[in-house]
């Protein structure tokens, strides 16, 4: 139908403000994609193929699949800095949905967070 060739063809405008991830073209992929990182304890890739979904759900699901205490109990941390200051960023857009989860992950994040990090200095103030 046109209307959705339409909702189609803006899914990826749409899908920064959308968290429906059944409407997304690519999430499917993505979901298989951060599986296959998660079998292999390669939690940095697995929230990058999340995170560049840029559907929020995913980087819910995501987070729900690996336990918070099983990625921040490791030394080192299996994420940049980068990947840390994106997550806080994505999961604290909607603290009404998944709110336990969220605050959970959240609240290791900013413990893990390196203020002096050259790679997100700047962008910290932001945040």
């Amino acid at each position: 139908s046109s209307s959705s060739s339409k909702s189609d063809a803006g899914a990826n405008v749409t899908a920064r403000n959308n968290d429906e991830s059944a409407d997304h073209p690519s999430s499917s992929n993505a979901e298989a994609q951060i599986d296959y990182w998660i079998s292999r304890k390669d939690y940095e890739n697995a929230f990058l193929s999340a995170l560049h979904s840029q559907v929020s759900s995913v980087v819910v699901s995501t987070c729900r699949k690996c336990e918070s205490i099983d990625v921040f109990r490791q030394s080192p941390l299996p994420l940049s800095q980068k990947v840390l200051l994106s997550l806080f960023h994505t999961l604290s857009s909607d603290l009404a949905v998944d709110s336990v989860l969220k605050f959970t992950w959240i609240k290791n994040i900013v413990f893990s967070l390196n203020k002096d990090d050259q790679s997100i200095a700047l962008h910290l103030p932001r945040v």
